[in-house]
């Protein structure tokens, strides 16, 4: 689901709740 995402967008997840990301990127 991260490829619809940008740079930006992901900035701002990492941001807000990091770990959420982290498990996206590992998905």
């Amino acid at each position: 689901m991260v490829q619809g995402c940008s740079n930006k967008e992901i900035a701002l997840e990492l941001r807000i709740s990091p770990r959420t990301v982290k498990q996206h990127l590992r998905t």
